[in-house]
């Protein structure tokens, strides 16, 4: 299981600029999720940006007050050097789809596209993948899009609902006026395996009907009994079902629920995974996304070496060992 926040993807841009064009006059991100490395490209060189749509009718977007002004002229010229970026290649649809649109630009210029995160360091339908990753990892700008929701333990404060006080835990006339005045943190677009509650049983009603409002939908909701610790029942929750991650708000509660269970927990306080093997290190799920990078780019520098049939026959010999 793989997780990737905005941390990693801005560290990747920045770690892998030399393979972009070495002038980029406007970058084009691909919505929603290519709007986010889009952004980062051209707010640290100072270029316009747009989108697919903006690009055909020539119309950039704004740029704020405390920047020197970047080259528009440049931006809006025939021999400009444009960027599509996507944060992922999966098919390659969305790519295709967007280059036609660029292509019925009046002057489209030089079309460089780029994915952030691909399957494979090359793809038929970019001309870049910047870090090679597993295909249906979760990030953090799509974690609550994601396919798997269905197999998810989700907790309700903190993840979708603001975090409550401690006395509107314990009171479910507090817990309700406390969900009337709060919208949610997150949408989702899937239906969630099972929703874990800190306040009471006796705050049911008022949950399922916060969650209905927004359109929050899931297969089962648990309540926290009065008076049970949270780590625990949650880490009981996470055992008994056929979940694949339970996402927690809390690192203190994360880690315990991870100890408890054997199993992984995705932490949005420190936007990580936390293994059961971390223990009580809050540092370890920064040194291991370091580690992964680190083996990353060794496996680029390998099979740049030796190829790419020696280096697919070198790991089917390593499987087949290991195995």
């Amino acid at each position: 299981m793989k997780y990737y926040n905005y941390q990693d993807m801005a560290a990747v841009l920045l770690r892998e600029r030399g393979r972009l064009p070495e002038r980029v006059d406007l970058v084009v991100g691909i919505p929603r999720s290519g709007m986010a490395a889009a952004t980062m490209i051209a707010t640290q060189l100072n270029i316009p940006m747009t989108d697919p749509d903006g690009f055909r009718a020539g119309r950039l977007m704004a740029v704020g007050e405390t920047k020197s002004r970047p080259d528009i002229a440049r931006a809006l010229s025939d021999d400009r050097t444009v960027l599509l970026v996507d944060d992922v290649i999966g098919s390659g649809r969305a790519f295709r789809q967007a280059q036609e649109v660029l292509a019925g630009a009046a002057h489209p210029g030089r079309i460089v596209s780029c994915a952030v995160f691909g399957p494979d360091l090359s793809h038929p339908d970019v001309d870049l993948v910047l870090e090679e990753a597993p295909i249906g990892f979760l990030s953090q700008w799509n974690l609550m899009h994601h396919a798997i929701l269905a197999d998810t333990g989700v907790a309700l404060e903190g993840v979708l609902s603001p975090q409550p006080a401690l006395h509107e835990i314990a009171d479910p006339d507090a817990f309700a006026r406390f969900l009337e005045m709060n919208g949610p943190l997150h949408a989702t677009s899937g239906k969630i395996g099972e929703i874990v509650s800190r306040a009471d049983e006796k705050c049911r009603d008022a949950v399922e009907a916060w969650l209905a409002r927004h359109g929050i939908r899931y297969d089962r909701l648990a309540h926290v009994p009065h008076g049970a610790d949270q780590a625990i029942f949650k880490a009981q929750v996470y055992r008994r079902a056929t979940t694949q991650v339970f996402i927690e708000a809390s690192a203190t509660v994360a880690r315990r629920i991870a100890a408890r269970t054997g199993r992984p927990v995705l932490c949005l306080e420190t936007q990580s995974i936390v293994f059961p093997y971390m223990r009580d290190n809050a540092y370890a799920p920064v040194e291991i996304r370091r580690s992964s990078a680190f083996l990353s780019r060794f496996k680029l520098r390998t099979r740049l070496i030796v190829g790419k049939r020696a280096y697919s026959a070198m790991k089917a010999i390593a499987a087949r060992r290991l195995g």
